[in-house]
């Protein structure tokens, strides 16, 4: 995929959602080839509930954090946008970053990729 770095073999997909939604998130990634990712739990400190009025907004946020291979990023990145409706307001956002090294990960150890790259 031409949006992303060919020196980079990593990304990490951040989707921040309400607190509830991150099972939900990663359900998606997972159907779309993800092979596990960290929920962590998180407040908003952003714009007040009153400012979108009559939108409420959940301070309390699932933040959830996936590592994948770039030949897998778009597909995981487009389910997890479509399953939970992101494109609408107040259902979250959704970014990657690139990684330039990794360590520990699941196919690491299975000897099936090399280490990252600088």
């Amino acid at each position: 995929n031409s949006l992303y770095d060919e020196n980079i073999s990593h990304y990490c997909i951040i989707t921040v959602v309400d607190k509830g939604r991150g099972k939900e998130c990663m359900k998606s990634a997972r159907l779309a080839g993800a092979r596990g990712g960290t929920l962590i739990h998180g407040r908003g400190a952003g714009i007040p509930t009153d400012f979108y009025f009559p939108l409420v907004i959940e301070p309390q946020k699932d933040i959830v954090m996936i590592i994948t291979t770039k030949d897998k990023v778009s597909t995981i990145r487009e389910r997890i946008f479509s399953d939970l409706e992101l494109g609408k307001a107040g259902h979250g956002i959704l970014f990657t970053l690139p990684i330039s090294r990794t360590s520990g990960l699941a196919e690491n150890r299975s000897g099936d990729s090399k280490e990252g790259t600088s």
